[in-house]
């Protein structure tokens, strides 16, 4: 099967199997899909740091110790993600975003 095949077999799978894809991704940081849900009604569906309002949101966990952390929108999830969680490098970030205004 070729890649453009392969691709979209699996995406109609995901899109007709929604709750089996998310309970997949939601064991590698151990959670239940039902933990989710009540995660992300805590949240009321809004990122943990922009308070974007997402159909679905990311499990943001610990890379140290796995600890899951909260729900974030990819964008967020993948920021903290480039910055390796390092607080000292998003202070400066902010550091800098201050000093332009």
């Amino acid at each position: 099967e070729c890649k453009v095949c392969s691709n979209t077999t699996t995406n109609k799978y995901r899109k007709n199997n929604k709750n089996h894809v998310r309970k997949v991704n939601l064991r590698k940081y151990g959670l239940e899909i039902e933990e989710y849900e009540s995660m992300y009604n805590e949240q009321s569906g809004r990122c943990w740091t922009c308070s974007t309002f997402k159909k679905t949101l990311c499990v943001d966990h610990c890379h140290t110790t796995g600890c899951v952390r909260g729900l974030l929108c990819h964008n967020c999830n993948t920021a903290l993600g480039l910055s390796k969680d390092n607080i000292e490098t998003l202070e400066r970030m902010i550091s800098y975003l201050k000093r332009q205004q």
